[in-house]
C-alpha cells in the first residue's frame, strides 16, 4: 500500500476558481487511497547433454496484477473507486549447440517464447469499463548462429546474426527483426582494443500498442545501428581507457500530437567519447576518474544536444576503516545549471565478521534534474512542469554479520 502523493502525485492549490491544479495524476481528483498488489511466479530448469555442449533452457513466468484506486473528484462530490487487473504470462523454450572446429567457437541456437497479456478487466464503481485488446497473445520464433575465430593468441573475430518473427493475433504489425553483429578483440595483457559493429531491429513494447489510453496499433519496429570502438592501456599502477561510439536511431518511438507513440521519420544521431583512468597508487588505495561528451540530435527540435560529465571517486582503507568518496558533476543538454552530486560512506570493520556502516548519497542536494509535464493549467491553458532529482538526499545505515 502506497502514499498517495508520492504514487500519484498531489492536487497542489492555485489562483483560480476550482482552487486545484489540473495534472495527470489527479485530473482535478483529490486522491485518497491507492493499492497496488502483485502475484509473482516464475519456474524455470536448465539441462546439459552430450558433454555439456547441448543446452535445453524452459522458463514459464506468471504475473497477476490489481490496482485500486480512490478518489474524490471536485465535480461531483462523490467518492469513486476504480481498479484495474492485468495478467501476464509467458514461456520460453531455448535450445542451444556450441561446438569446436579448428580455430572457430561456434554456437547454433532455436529459442521459442510464448506470450499472452490481458488488461482489459477494469472497473469504474462496480462496473466493467468495456475495452477490446489489439492483440492478447504473442509467439516469438528466433533462431540465431555465432561464431568466434581465435585468428592467435591475442586476436578474435566474433559474427552473430540472429531473426525473430512475430505472431499476434491481432490486426497489428507482425515484426520480422534482423540482429547482426560483427567484433574484433585485441588484447596482449598490456593493450586492449575492441571494436564493434551492430544492426538491430527490436520490437515494440506490447502495451505501447495494445494500451487505451496511450497504445498506438500501428507501431512498428525500431532499429538501431552502431559502431563502437574501444582502446585501453594497462600498467601495474595506471588503467587508461577511450572509448568512441556513433549510434543512429531509426522508426524511433516518440510521442506523437495525438498523445500517442508513433515512428520518427527523422533520423537520430548519437556521438559519444569517454576516457577512463583508474590510479592504484597502493595495495589498498585507488582513485578513480571518468570524463564523458555526448552530442545528438534533438527528437522534436533541429538544435543538437550536448552533454558533459565528470566523475571522481576515491577508494581508500585505513586499517579497519574502508573510505569511500565520490563527486560527479554533470552539464546537461537540457538546463544551464550544473549538477553536483558528492557522494560518501565508510564502512568500519569490528571483527573479522562484523562491520558497520554508513553512507550519505546526493549530500549537497544538488544532484541532476529531470524537468516532466506535469499537465495543463485549466485556468491559464498553460502547461505545468515540475522538477524531479534523479537522487534524493539519503543516510543509509547498516550493520553486516558474516556466520
Amino acid at each position: 500500500k502506497s502514499d498517495s502523493d508520492a504514487f500519484l502525485g498531489k492536487c497542489f492549490p492555485e489562483n483560480n476558481a476550482t482552487g486545484f491544479r489540473y495534472d495527470q495524476a489527479c485530473s482535478l481528483n483529490k486522491v485518497l487511497e491507492t493499492t497496488l498488489e502483485q502475484e509473482h511466479i516464475s519456474l524455470s530448469s536448465h539441462s546439459t547433454f552430450m558433454d555439456k555442449s547441448l543446452k535445453l533452457n524452459l522458463s514459464y513466468v506468471g504475473i497477476d496484477t490489481s490496482f485500486y484506486e480512490k478518489y474524490n473528484p471536485i465535480t461531483p462530490n462523490t467518492d469513486i473507486i476504480a481498479i484495474d487487473n492485468s495478467k501476464e504470462e509467458s514461456f520460453t523454450a531455448l535450445m542451444q549447440k556450441d561446438w569446436g572446429w579448428d580455430d572457430h567457437d561456434v554456437s547454433l541456437g532455436l529459442q521459442y517464447r510464448y506470450k499472452y497479456f490481458d488488461i482489459s478487466d477494469t472497473y469504474f464503481n462496480g462496473a466493467t469499463r468495456p475495452y477490446v485488446q489489439a492483440y492478447d497473445t504473442e509467439h516469438v520464433y528466433s533462431a540465431f548462429i555465432q561464431d568466434i575465430y581465435h585468428l592467435n593468441d591475442v586476436s578474435v573475430v566474433s559474427l552473430s546474426l540472429m531473426n525473430q518473427f512475430y505472431s499476434r493475433n491481432g490486426s497489428v504489425n507482425e515484426p520480422d527483426n534482423l540482429q547482426l553483429r560483427l567484433g574484433y578483440v585485441y588484447d596482449d595483457k598490456e593493450w586492449m582494443a575492441k571494436t564493434t559493429v551492430a544492426q538491430q531491429t527490436f520490437a515494440s513494447e506490447p502495451y505501447s500498442i495494445i494500451s487505451s489510453g496511450y497504445g498506438n496499433v500501428n507501431l512498428k519496429s525500431e532499429s538501431y545501428f552502431s559502431v563502437s570502438q574501444e582502446l585501453m592501456h594497462r600498467s601495474e599502477s595506471l588503467h587508461n581507457n577511450f572509448l568512441f561510439d556513433y549510434a543512429r536511431l531509426n522508426d524511433y518511438p516518440l510521442i506523437g500530437p495525438s498523445g500517442r507513440p508513433e515512428n520518427s521519420d527523422k533520423n537520430i544521431d548519437i556521438y559519444t567519447a569517454t576516457y577512463e583512468a583508474v590510479y592504484f597508487y597502493s595495495e589498498n588505495d585507488k582513485l578513480e576518474f571518468h570524463v564523458n561528451y555526448s552530442l545528438s540530435d534533438s527528437a522534436y527540435v533541429d538544435q543538437k544536444a550536448k552533454r558533459f560529465s565528470t566523475l571522481l571517486r576515491a577508494l581508500n582503507t585505513f586499517g579497519k576503516w574502508d573510505v569511500f568518496n565520490e563527486i560527479w558533476c554533470v552539464d546537461p543538454a537540457y538546463s544551464s545549471k550544473i549538477y553536483v552530486d558528492y557522494t560518501a560512506g565508510v564502512d568500519f570493520h569490528v571483527t573479522r565478521d562484523l562491520s558497520m556502516q554508513l553512507k550519505a548519497e546526493n549530500i549537497f542536494d544538488n544532484a541532476e534534474e529531470f524537468t516532466y509535464i506535469e499537465g495543463v493549467n485549466p485556468a491559464t491553458n498553460n502547461l505545468d512542469y515540475v522538477d524531479v532529482s534523479v537522487t534524493d538526499p539519503k543516510i543509509w545505515f547498516g550493520l553486516e554479520y558474516l556466520f
